[in-house]
């Protein structure tokens, strides 16, 4: 089946309705290859992510180092001039 139609510059020419959805066997099977990558990759579930906690011990940890530094802090005192 052969159409004629008319180009942007007004030219007549003739296609083919059956040649738009020809392709060369190559591109074709190089399309069914992406397609069948894509496939195998959405199979795949992502693992779940579990949200941690810090346990008591490392909470307790922290906060005594924090206690330990707020400590040096305090026990510097004001430089003292002694002209």
């Amino acid at each position: 089946m052969e159409l004629t139609t008319r180009s942007p510059f007004s030219t007549p020419f003739k296609t083919s309705v059956n040649s738009q959805f020809e392709m060369p066997v190559s591109t074709v099977r190089d399309a069914m290859e992406r397609l069948s990558e894509l496939v195998e990759q959405a199979r795949i579930e992502p693992k779940v992510r579990r949200p941690t906690k810090p346990t008591r011990a490392s909470k307790q940890r922290r906060l005594e180092g924090k206690q330990q530094r707020g400590q040096i802090k305090r026990t510097r005192g004001a430089v003292k001039d002694f002209d």
